[in-house]
């Protein structure tokens, strides 16, 4: 962003304002190509259209829609290839982290995450151990019909 100047600036050095580094924090930055800082100077905004520097408390929250290829629904496919609890198994043992989720060195690297973009990777896991859970209750259950054939 450079040395864009905001177009508002609520609490630009004034009394009682946040000070970083003997520095003053505008509460609320409002620049002209629409972006908004609430507790962050113009200078830490990036890219995004609104910036907030602390934590953020809602009813609820919305995130757009990635379309219907990209909800993971398409695991529960008759020709999905799902990943053998053994490999999934020697994933974790030689990464740290579930298949198709980043590790949390991914995270830290980049300094943030997609919400939208984890929770459906977060889905997409869940799913998948439905599946596998699904299959070993079949499993089991054939092999208590077993048992119960052996023992009669």
């Amino acid at each position: 962003m450079g040395n864009t100047k905001p177009f508002v600036s609520v609490c630009n050095g004034l009394p009682g304002a946040t000070l970083v580094n003997g520095n003053p924090i505008d509460a609320l930055t409002i620049l002209k190509n629409g972006q908004v800082g609430i507790g962050t100077g113009p200078m830490v905004m990036g890219s995004s259209l609104l910036t907030v520097n602390g934590s953020i408390d809602s009813k609820g929250l919305n995130v757009a829609a990635c379309g219907l290829k990209c909800w993971p629904d398409f695991v529960f496919d008759k020709n999905y290839n799902l990943m053998s609890l053994p490999d999934v198994e020697m994933f974790i043992t030689k990464n740290k982290h579930l298949p198709n989720l980043p590790s949390a060195s991914d995270i830290q690297q980049a300094g943030k995450f997609s919400v939208g973009e984890t929770e459906t990777q977060i889905l997409q896991s869940l799913e998948e151990l439905y599946l596998h859970v699904i299959k070993l209750e079949k499993e089991n259950a054939e092999l208590k019909a077993k048992i119960a054939n052996l023992e009669k």
